[in-house]
C-alpha cells in the first residue's frame, strides 16, 4: 500500500527522536520526562512531552509526494512551589531543549523515513495557568514534507 499522509510516521518519529536525545554527559536530555505520542489527559505523569497532531493538508491524492503536517508538542511540568516563576523556568528549560533538538530532526527524518522536511515553529501557547500546580505549553510545529525517493 502506498503511503498518502505522513502525520502518524512523523509524530512517532519525533517522539522516538526526542527520547533518544542525550546531553554532553550521555544522560537523557529530558531527564525522567516521559515522551510519547497522544495525550494521556488526567493520567499523565509529570514532567512529560506529548506529541499529537492538528492536521495534514496540501496532499495531492493521486500523486502524494508532498504535503504539510501540523504537530503539537505539549510540554507539561509540575511545581509544588508557591512561586509560579519556578514552573515557568522549568517549562522554559524543556522548550529550549526541544527547540535545540528540532534543528537536528530533519536529517533523522530523512535517514529513517526517506522524507525531506522543512520545519517552521508556528506558535508557542500557554495553558493560561489553568491547571496549577501543573504548567503546560503547546508548541505548534509546521512540517512541509516531500518524498525523497
Amino acid at each position: 500500500m502506498k503511503r498518502i499522509t505522513y502525520w502518524w510516521p512523523l509524530a512517532k518519529n519525533l517522539a522516538a527522536f526526542l527520547n533518544a536525545q542525550t546531553d554532553d554527559t550521555g544522560e537523557p536530555l529530558f531527564g525522567t520526562a516521559q515522551i510519547y505520542t497522544g495525550a494521556r489527559g488526567t493520567s499523565k505523569s509529570y514532567p512529560c512531552i506529548e506529541v499529537t497532531y492538528d492536521g495534514e493538508a496540501d496532499v495531492p491524492l493521486y500523486m502524494a509526494s508532498q504535503g504539510r503536517v501540523i504537530l503539537w508538542i505539549d510540554v507539561w511540568v509540575k511545581s509544588g512551589s508557591k512561586d509560579p516563576e519556578d514552573a515557568y523556568a522549568l517549562q522554559d528549560v524543556f522548550q529550549q531543549r526541544i527547540f535545540s533538538a528540532l534543528t537536528d530532526w530533519p536529517s533523522y527524518i530523512l535517514a529513517t523515513l526517506q522524507v525531506a522536511t522543512k520545519l517552521n515553529l508556528k506558535d508557542v501557547a500557554s495553558d493560561g495557568d489553568m491547571y496549577r500546580p501543573a504548567c503546560g505549553a503547546r508548541i505548534v510545529l509546521e512540517i512541509e514534507w516531500r518524498k525523497s525517493v
